[in-house]
């Protein structure tokens, strides 16, 4: 779970200094869910989060780090990061043309090109349209698809 908080310019230079003393910091434990929301959310507030104009949480995509996010930062943008989100298009494009089909590579490569390019919206409407040969693997991955690369 990576949380990134973006705040209103201070004066150019001191924010900038501000920002890159301390631009990353690292909370891990060998706990449960339960124990690890309390320590990113006080990490967080240490990092100035009540200062943030926009909060992200990007994720992995399972549904304990969602589950922190929406208790800890209700406020946020919740995002996968990119190499899990490749991934489930992968799955996605498997369940709907195979698992071994030159059809679920290529439509994998298109929806990976339109990550690229910032085209969420493309990947969603996609995903959308999907019919999958089995309606549980659409289901589960489309529950792990919280794209919003392009805060609005």
């Amino acid at each position: 779970m990576a949380i990134r908080t973006a705040m209103h310019q201070l004066g150019g230079v001191l924010l900038e200094k501000l920002l890159n003393a301390a631009s990353t910091s690292y909370v891990g434990a060998i706990k449960t869910a339960e124990v690890f929301g309390p320590r990113i959310y006080a990490e967080a507030l240490r990092r100035r989060l009540r200062q943030a104009d926009q909060v992200i949480v990007l994720g992995d995509g399972a549904p304990w780090i969602w589950g922190i996010a929406t208790e800890y930062f209700p406020f946020a943008i919740q995002c996968v990061d990119l190499y899990h989100a490749r991934q489930q298009l992968a799955e996605l494009g498997k369940a709907a043309c195979g698992p071994h089909s030159i059809e679920a590579r290529q439509w994998r490569d298109s929806r990976s090109g339109e990550l690229d390019a910032s085209d969420v919206a493309a990947v969603i409407d996609t995903m959308k349209q999907i019919e999958p040969r089995d309606d549980h693997a659409r289901d589960e991955c489309r529950s792990q698809m919280k794209m919003s690369y392009s805060a609005k």
